[in-house]
């Protein structure tokens, strides 16, 4: 709440106070190095791991996937300004509470039956 009325609503608002305090912060956060400093890091490295699933643990991770998708796609169905939807601005915590969760849900094992059903769906429509 506190970042909210101290930064996030005057800039919002287009006020400079709302700056001063956001560089006032990152002020005491931010690690200075010079381009040679910099130059001494490791490169990165990426990697890509591939996660063994079961038949059924892959194929209850891909019903949550595509549920996912589903919300995305109907969530703002009849909402003109979008608000509804996690990919407005607004919702970009919940947007970001769903990536995690379904992040952490590859590493559930079992099967979850997932998959809405044909009333959930005549609902929400």
């Amino acid at each position: 709440a506190l970042w909210i009325d101290a930064v996030v609503r005057p800039l919002q608002a287009r006020k400079p106070e709302g700056a001063w305090v956001l560089r006032q912060t990152l002020l005491r956060l931010v690690v200075r190095a010079s381009k040679a400093e910099l130059g001494l890091l490791p490169p990165l490295t990426r990697r890509a791991v591939r996660v063994p699933f079961s038949p059924s643990h892959a194929q209850s991770f891909n019903q949550l996937a595509n549920l996912v998708r589903l919300n995305l796609l109907l969530a703002d169905w009849n909402d003109p300004d979008h608000q509804e939807s996690l990919l407005h601005r607004d919702r970009t915590l919940y947007a970001r509470d769903l990536y995690l969760n379904v992040r952490k849900a590859c590493c559930v094992a079992g099967a979850v039956q997932v998959a809405p059903t044909e009333v959930d769906l005549c609902e929400m429509l």
